[in-house]
């Protein structure tokens, strides 16, 4: 399966892409999509306002990220399955901080 498969499964499991993205999903569902785990979550509260969850599928080795835009008066908005959700894949990255002595 590929990652246009998958977000397919996910559109006609008849699942919210609020529900997916914070994992609201009953076991049912997660059965017939597949089981996934939240690799990572950020935005929200306190964060600013940028908001994304990054889902790893392990049957298909397949990361989709959902993102949206978090406000402190409505919660976190999405733009639709096609528009808020890509596929991602892990990337390791050497960064240099600069600190005091």
């Amino acid at each position: 399966m590929n990652y246009n498969d998958l977000l397919q499964k996910i559109k006609n499991s008849g699942v919210s892409l609020t529900e997916f993205a914070y994992e609201d999903v009953s076991k049912e569902i997660r059965k017939e999509i597949g089981e996934w785990k939240e690799i990572q979550q950020h935005g929200g509260e306190g964060e600013g306002s940028d908001w994304y969850s990054v889902k790893h599928f392990s049957e298909h080795d397949i990361y989709i990220k959902v993102s949206g835009h978090y406000t402190s008066f409505n919660g976190t908005d999405f733009d639709g399955f096609d528009d808020a959700c890509s596929e991602v894949k892990p990337v390791e990255k050497k960064v240099t901080f600069y600190e005091a002595i």
